[in-house]
């Protein structure tokens, strides 16, 4: 929220002078935004999780031990 604070002021002047909506609707923004970028991060990880267990099963087959699968998660990066 700290990006936010400008414009948070600056428009809360502004709604002051003609009481105007400004601030609600950039309050409301910022929530919509947050909420499209916690999405936007939740896609992000399951996408790579989908593609290395994809890469998983072509260098192991069908059936791999959760050991094993483990193991394979851990040697990419990012998995630890």
């Amino acid at each position: 929220m700290d990006l936010w604070s400008p414009l948070i002021a600056v428009t809360s002047v502004a709604d002051l002078e003609d009481q105007g909506t400004r601030t609600r609707e950039l309050l409301d923004a910022a929530r919509e935004l947050s909420r499209a970028r916690e999405a936007d991060a939740d896609a992000g990880t399951t996408a790579r999780l989908v593609e290395a267990l994809d890469t998983i099963r072509v260098g192991y087959g069908e059936t791999i031990t959760p050991a094993d699968l483990l193991e394979a998660l851990r040697a990419r990066s990012g998995w630890d």
